[in-house]
C-alpha cells in the first residue's frame, strides 16, 4: 500500500507519463484494443489535470488507507458491543461511535495530505511540466519557474511565504476542527 507514497515523485510522474503517452502509452493502447480512439491525455488541459489528479490520488491513497485502517483497528470491540446493546445500528453507529473515535486519524490525514498537496512539485514537473499553456502549473512549480527559470527570486520567496501561511492556516483550522465536538 505504501509503495507509491514512498517512491520518488519524479519516478511516479514519469511512470504515469508513460501510461498517458499519446503514441505508446498504456492507456491509449488499451483504448485502441477496445476499438476506441486514442486521447491526447497530456496535451488537453482538462485531460492533463485529470491525469495529474489520477497520479496524485494513486500516490497518496495507500497512505490514507493505512492511516484510516489504523484508526478503525484502534477501536476496541467492546465499544461496538456497548453501542449495539444501546441500540445503535448502521448510520447511528458510524456517526456517533466510529467517526468521533477516528476523528484524530481523519484530521491527521487531512493535515498531511494538505501539506503534501501544497508541496507537490516533482510529480507535476515530471508529468506535465505545468503544461499545456501553464494550465496545470501549481504553486510550487510557479515558484520554481519564477525563481530558477526567470530569475525572480524575490517573487518566488514571496510566494513561498504565502504558501507557508496557507499551510499554517489549514493546519490550525484542522486542529480547531479536531477540538470541535460536533464536527464530523
Amino acid at each position: 500500500y505504501l509503495f507509491p507514497w514512498v517512491i520518488s515523485g519524479i519516478v511516479v510522474g514519469y511512470s504515469w507519463r508513460f501510461v498517458f503517452d499519446p503514441t505508446v502509452g498504456l492507456l491509449n493502447t488499451l483504448l485502441g484494443a477496445a476499438g476506441l480512439s486514442p486521447r491526447p491525455w497530456l496535451v488537453s488541459a482538462p485531460l492533463a489535470m485529470a491525469a495529474l489528479l489520477v497520479a496524485a490520488t494513486w500516490r497518496s491513497a495507500g497512505y490514507s488507507l493505512v492511516l484510516q485502517m489504523g484508526g478503525l483497528q484502534s477501536i476496541p470491540e467492546e465499544v461496538y458491543e456497548a453501542a449495539r446493546i444501546d441500540g445503535a445500528t448502521g448510520r447511528r453507529l458510524l456517526r456517533h461511535v466510529v467517526l468521533p473515535l477516528i476523528k484524530p486519524f481523519i484530521l491527521i490525514n487531512l493535515i498531511t495530505t494538505t501539506v503534501d498537496a501544497l508541496n507537490t512539485f516533482d510529480l507535476v514537473l515530471a508529468l506535465t511540466r505545468g503544461g499545456p499553456l501553464y494550465r496545470t502549473e501549481i504553486v510550487s512549480l510557479y515558484m520554481y519557474h519564477q525563481g530558477f527559470q526567470w530569475g525572480f527570486l524575490g517573487d518566488a520567496a514571496a510566494v513561498s511565504v504565502v504558501v507557508y501561511a496557507v499551510g499554517i492556516l489549514f493546519t490550525l483550522g484542522y486542529v480547531r476542527l479536531l477540538h470541535d465536538r460536533d464536527a464530523l
